[in-house]
């Protein structure tokens, strides 16, 4: 099977690691694999460094006519089975792409819980959905999809993790402590509540430090927040590997108002982490008790509350080593591949995909 992987990102989130550990999974299975990708984007030159050719794409906007021209000749040239768009952006070129001829089914993930409103985009076209998490499929559905166009096929994770240095957390309050945030510097993301919070156990005498893991376009704003609150949290930026940070972690915290799944989450869960999450999206479709707490987006006290729960209770941080990984294992990146693939069979056997 020859696959178009379209992903228009230019900064490296979930999406992009999702699109990556595919794109790898269908070489590996013998899938001929191209990705079209932004020149200097993060995934470009991750596909670049593992051999997967890239063309580029420098898409101005859901409108870009030039893009569209583009990908519906590369596909002529390739002769793809599956077109398969990552982002809204993607979806809306490949869109573009068919009215010129655009070789291929097209398939899209949606990665947002956030309604789709464009109709163009989402109701002709496309002969696969794929959700991934309950929580999308429900969003999807409320804009009019047919259920039976949406596959479920939640995010994937490699459960063989590097170990740190130093893989023991430190216990108690008086620490130093270490928790850690993964996610990109976005709006959704709610890191000024992660602040608030980190200012409540500053106030408490917490000796704790936050190391906020990914890029963005709220670094700015942040920063001055944390320069004006005087709070103990680091905006580390990208990093290649998150492993290392979470293995001397107490706990992930995840402040999110809107999540699909939340990819950080499932790392966590499997280097054994506990996780304290919010209550959004399809989170509670991955946070068990036994695995971490859910809470209010908005209540920084309640966030730092059961945060601290966790800091204090080294047995139930050391129930979470054993009890994580097997909770991340159901979201292992060998069933997102499969899943992924599944789709794909029904998209090329126009299986209830005609609308």
């Amino acid at each position: 099977m020859r696959v178009l992987i379209v992903d228009s990102g230019k900064s490296w989130r979930g999406g992009q690691g999702q699109a990556f550990l595919l794109s790898q999974g269908l070489r590996e299975r013998g899938h001929g694999v191209t990705v079209v990708a932004p020149e200097s984007s993060p995934l470009s030159q991750k596909m670049v460094s593992i051999g997967i050719p890239v063309r580029p794409i420098n898409q101005s906007s859901e409108l870009d006519l030039l893009s569209g021209v583009r990908l519906a000749r590369l596909s002529k040239e390739i002769e793809p089975d599956i077109v398969h768009a990552h982002t809204s952006r993607s979806l809306a070129v490949a869109r573009l792409a068919q009215l010129l001829g655009l070789k291929g089914k097209l398939v899209v993930t949606r990665h947002l819980t956030r309604r789709p409103m464009n109709y163009f985009k989402y109701h002709r076209g496309v002969s696969r959905f794929i959700a991934v998490s309950n929580a999308v499929q429900s969003s999807l559905e409320s804009a009019g999809i047919p259920e039976g166009s949406i596959d479920v096929v939640r995010n994937g994770v490699r459960l063989q993790r590097p170990q740190s240095h130093n893989a023991v957390p430190r216990t108690g309050l008086k620490g130093p402590v270490s928790l850690v945030a993964i996610g990109a510097l976005t709006p959704e993301k709610n890191y000024p509540t992660l602040i608030e919070a980190a200012k409540l156990a500053q106030i408490e005498g917490a000796n704790v430090r936050w190391t906020v893991l990914g890029e963005g376009r709220e670094r700015a704003r942040l920063s001055r927040l944390i320069k004006k609150t005087s709070v103990p949290v680091e905006l580390r930026g990208h990093v290649p590997d998150v492993s290392p940070y979470l293995a001397e972690a107490s706990a992930l915290v995840h402040t999110a108002t809107a999540e699909a799944l939340g990819s950080g989450i499932l790392e966590a869960l499997a280097m054994g982490v506990p996780v304290v999450a919010t209550r959004v999206g399809g989170i509670p479709e991955v946070i068990t008790p036994e695995v971490g707490t859910l809470v209010d987006p908005t209540d920084a006290s309640q966030i730092w509350r059961e945060t601290s729960a966790w800091i204090t209770d080294p047995p139930g941080r050391d129930a979470v080593r054993e009890t994580g990984p097997k909770v991340a294992a159901r979201f292992d990146v060998d069933l997102m591949i499969e899943g992924t693939l599944r789709s794909y069979d029904k998209a090329l056997n126009d299986y209830k995909s005609l609308r």
